[in-house]
């Protein structure tokens, strides 16, 4: 039997020129908004190529063990609900431990919520990374599709 582990939830935000850009403090607001946590920056670099300078960085929260719940609960009954098979994409990373990844590719989803926050310069894929603890990619498989997932 699978074990959902890990729940990952980032952006990847590439090329941005500026780092009080609106775009990179909506992400932040979103995960704090919708899940309750505040989430931090990862794998950041900058480099400078024709005169100005560009950052790329991960917007990312990171969810363990029991806590796993509530962002399912908000990807099957809220984003799933309400997106078609064409907005999204998944894919298995079969290693030790399983590794389940879900790309939403249209973020116009948080705009239908009706927040008052003005979430309208996300530009990003929201991903969605599974960690199974288990060694058979079959069963990591079915308990997804009972998520109604895939």
């Amino acid at each position: 039997m699978p074990y959902l582990n890990i729940l990952l939830l980032f952006f990847s935000v590439n090329e941005i020129e500026q780092l009080d850009d609106s775009r990179t403090f909506n992400y932040f607001y979103l995960f704090r908004f919708f899940f309750g946590k505040k989430s931090f920056f990862t794998k950041f670099v900058s480099f400078f190529s024709y005169n100005r300078n560009f950052y790329n960085f991960n917007i990312q929260i990171v969810f363990k063990k029991s806590y796993c719940f509530f962002p399912l609960f908000f990807l099957v009954n809220d984003l799933l609900f309400l997106t078609n098979i064409n907005f999204f994409t998944w894919f298995f990373n079969p290693t030790k431990h399983n590794v389940f990844i879900l790309r939403f590719f249209d973020m116009n989803l948080f705009l239908e919520k009706k927040t008052n926050a003005g979430l309208y310069s996300l530009v990003n894929n929201l991903n969605y990374k599974f960690f199974f603890e288990c060694s058979d990619y079959d069963s990591s498989e079915l308990l997804l599709i009972l998520f109604k997932v895939l």
